[in-house]
């Protein structure tokens, strides 16, 4: 079951559900969407608590660039700065858009 309980899949005596990193080394454990995600026991929270924000933020960065290059690489995806322009079909279909009336937030017009 995908919700499964790591300890229950892993058996508690193994201590799977615990993860030890050591000189740089995984030595037990596994680091998924729980170690990475956003939790109070994420690695990148331990690294805030332990080393401070400088030290968390530079693990983000390392984290963003591992995780874009296996993206990149391995999972066949990636983003040209041609894939961000937009087409002039898209363009022109923007600009009548924008053509349109000012909206507040609310909804009203916009005074001008």
């Amino acid at each position: 079951e995908k919700d499964q309980d790591f300890t229950t899949t892993f058996g508690e005596s193994m201590k799977e559900h615990l993860v030890l990193i050591r000189d740089g080394h995984l030595l037990r454990g596994l680091l998924d969407k729980a170690a990475f995600g956003a939790t109070d026991m994420s690695l990148v929270h331990a690294v805030h608590e332990a080393y401070g924000p400088h030290k968390a933020g530079l693990l983000l960065n390392s984290l963003s660039r591992l995780f874009t290059a296996y993206i990149q690489y391995y999972a066949g995806h990636s983003c040209r700065m041609e894939d961000l322009v937009l087409k002039p079909d898209a363009d022109e279909d923007r600009r009548e858009l924008g053509q349109g009336p000012t909206l507040h937030p609310d909804g009203n017009p916009a005074p001008g």
